[in-house]
């Protein structure tokens, strides 16, 4: 929905600041009222794991959120690195990112009621010293709302939000990159999803099932829950 731009913040006597402009690509109407909506929820978030909102102001003529800038790389980053070095992801590594992002998801959830709807890969960072943080809250809603079209990737998509359309379960999906180096290997598009999410929800129970018996001593004081989890969605009847 956005286009991003890195900018700097310069004061006086030298002071100098990165940060991140944050424009609307698309001006119409929805998107401009969907730009401000964003700036909002940011405005009521102030936690560690979450990218910090400075400013909402016109930049040209447009408006645009003014952003921290994260000085690190993104979970995909991360994990190319990985293949490229032929190495799965280390465990312990891992599990602190996961347990980063369970932060900042219940943080959104008690602070403001806020379901992100869009945890993915791509849009968790980690910085030079070691801080995870959660970004992009460009089609967040409240908790309780319902849409008229389902809203995220498809292929992170709770399946939950096949009939309750607010979840932010699909959250462990970018977990289980984590946990293996890759994804399901299922791919869907958004014609597939009432079938095809809940379809593959047995595959990822299987592969998380494969990583706690990997990894005891991790999985039980982790994944086991997940499992249990991701058992009672694949037992769910089809919509």
């Amino acid at each position: 929905m956005g286009t991003v731009f890195k900018g700097l913040l310069v004061g006086q006597g030298g002071f100098q600041r990165p940060l991140v402009i944050k424009q609307v690509r698309n001006p119409a109407p929805d998107q401009i009222r969907m730009f401000v909506e964003e700036a909002r929820r940011y405005a009521l978030l102030d936690h560690e794991n979450i990218g910090r909102i400075f400013d909402f102001e016109e930049v040209r003529g447009e408006p645009c959120i003014i952003l921290e800038y994260i000085d690190g790389w993104t979970v995909v980053e991360y994990l190319e690195r990985h293949r490229e070095d032929s190495q799965p992801p280390d465990v312990e590594l891992s599990v602190f990112i996961a347990s980063r992002v369970c932060r900042a998801l219940q943080y959104v959830f008690e602070r403001a009621a806020i379901v992100h709807r869009d945890v993915s890969p791509s849009n968790i960072m980690m910085t030079r010293e070691g801080t995870v943080k959660l970004i992009d809250f460009g089609i967040a809603t409240r908790s309780g709302t319902r849409d008229s079209a389902l809203t995220g990737k498809p292929s992170y998509m709770a399946p939950e939000m096949v009939v309750e359309l607010r979840a932010d379960l699909g959250g462990g999906r970018p977990m289980d990159h984590l946990a293996v180096g890759r994804g399901l290997g299922v791919e869907v598009d958004r014609g597939q999803i009432p079938r095809v999410v809940l379809a593959v929800v047995g595959r990822r129970a299987k592969r998380c099932a494969e990583f706690v018996e990997r990894h005891a001593l991790v999985g039980r004081n982790v994944d086991r829950q997940r499992v249990r989890h991701l058992l009672m969605c694949g037992e769910r009847p089809m919509a």
